[in-house]
């Protein structure tokens, strides 16, 4: 999803502009940014399908049912890492939202979307290490081993998990980070 100012204004948020979160700013930008973002199902529907692809666990088996159950496991574990992070976040007083760039340049925008995986600002505006996104990879996927089949380790199978979501944070801040041209690009708004 998109980020935006605090008062939904269509500005990009970028650190010239940047302003901390209410606690109910927090509360709708959980429910926007996790239950209503249609990258949630997007998400829960493609990770499905690249796991029921390779087959992954081979205990759930290929057909409707398995692709079924692999779909609702990347829903869970998305939805639990959404709210881990934004809980985390508030718990804090870090940022939960993709701050921009407000740079010019491919290769610079993109190396900002991939450090901003790991990097927020707390409240008062100052770069952090983003424990919140961090905590929400990695208990998601330890919690997610809990319905996975049987062999799978919290520790060990939950932190691979874990390190394997990483790419996909950065690859979501890549696209909000270009989104905003691609719909004026495509003539959307």
């Amino acid at each position: 999803m998109l980020a935006q100012t605090p008062g939904g204004a269509d500005d990009i948020l970028t650190s010239a502009n940047y302003k901390p979160l209410t606690g109910k700013e927090r509360a709708a930008f959980l429910v926007s940014d996790t239950l209503l973002s249609p990258l949630t199902y997007v998400a829960a529907v493609g990770g499905g399908g690249i796991q029921h692809l390779n087959n992954a666990p081979p205990e759930w088996n290929q057909g409707a049912k398995g692709y079924a159950k692999r779909s609702a496991s990347v829903l869970g574990i998305v939805l639990i890492q959404g709210s881990i992070s934004n809980g985390a976040a508030a718990a804090l007083g870090y940022e939960p939202r993709y701050i921009h760039c407000g740079c010019n340049g491919f290769l610079k925008r993109t190396s900002h979307a991939v450090v901003w995986s790991i990097i927020t600002k707390n409240s008062a505006g100052a770069n952090r290490l983003n424990l919140p996104a961090l905590a929400g990879a990695y208990g998601s996927g330890m919690i997610s081993t809990l319905w996975y089949p049987d062999r799978f380790d919290p520790w060990k199978d939950g932190v691979r998990l874990g390190t394997q979501q990483l790419p996909f944070l950065a690859g979501a801040n890549w696209l909000r980070e270009f989104s905003p041209d691609l719909k004026r690009v495509l003539h959307l708004h």
